[in-house]
């Protein structure tokens, strides 16, 4: 974690920031009564796979107020991934250094453009409309099911693995998680263990939609439709302040939960909603 020295006086600083629908977000938020700013740092596995630090901001160009500004800090004394020199501006509002902290204040108040803002505002609503629909199934299909521990086995009809096409790369890649695709349907299947946080369990299923559903051009996360996706899991998945969290970012990009060996029940649980 960087350490940000000369923050001016007047703004509120969180470190590693707990958003509702982000399963991972800017590593620090610095604010005022007149902006936010988001500041995301360049993390090990991001030097390495720089869609990850994308996926990360894609998440929280969904989840934070549309006027937030997406910022990169970067450090000279480091090289900087060939794909975020590249990509990179498409995604972030600008990049800045450690010295730039002093003018944050400055920051907020060179304000994003207004169109921008309500553009993003209206993918908002459109994507948690879509949210709230498959939250609202997914709560009542746990109100009224009796999780069993014991399921989840392969499927014999699921046999290719799920695809997406890396725009980074441009090239298409198949999931490493265990996520299949069957008649233009996506079927995820996740044993859940008690060692690991549900969260970082899942996270490879919100990094697929992300990655498979969403592109982002000029700082405003654009998508065709959520995909039909069902999540078959051995338990309801929950952390421990905040229970619903792993369920609520699932239902934001569209998987409906499913505890089931049985393959039609599992298909039917797919939501009609694709828009």
């Amino acid at each position: 974690m960087t350490t940000f020295e000369n923050i001016p006086k007047g703004l509120i600083k969180v470190d590693n920031p707990d958003h509702p629908f982000a399963y991972d977000g800017p590593d620090t938020l610095l604010s005022d009564q007149k902006g936010l700013l988001a500041i995301f740092s360049i993390r090990d596995n991001e030097q390495k796979n720089p869609n990850k630090l994308f996926t990360r901001l894609t998440n929280a160009l969904i989840a934070y107020p549309p006027q937030t500004k997406m910022l990169l800090l970067y450090d000279h004394k480091k090289d900087m991934p060939n794909a975020v020199n590249q990509f990179g501006k498409y995604y972030f509002s600008d990049f800045i250094e450690l010295k730039d902290i002093r003018k944050s204040k400055s920051i907020i108040k060179d304000k994003k453009d207004e169109r921008k803002i309500n553009e993003i505002k209206n993918i908002q609503k459109k994507i948690f409309t879509i949210q709230s629909l498959v939250q609202r199934d997914n709560l009542e299909y746990i109100k009224r099911t009796d999780f069993k521990e014991f399921i989840i086995r392969d499927m014999p009809n699921l046999k290719e693995k799920a695809k997406y096409f890396d725009r980074i790369n441009q090239k298409y890649v198949s999931s490493r998680a265990g996520i299949y695709e069957y008649e233009n349907q996506f079927f995820g299947l996740k044993r859940l263990t008690s060692n690991v946080s549900d969260l970082i369990e899942l996270q490879p299923f919100y990094e697929f939609a992300i990655n498979s559903e969403f592109s982002v051009d000029n700082g405003v996360p654009y998508y065709k439709f959520i995909s039909r996706k069902v999540l078959n899991v051995n338990d309801i998945p929950k952390i421990k302040f905040d229970p619903l969290k792993p369920t609520r970012i699932a239902s934001l990009f569209g998987w409906h939960l499913v505890n089931s060996n049985d393959f039609q029940q599992i298909e039917s649980r797919i939501s009609k909603y694709k828009k």
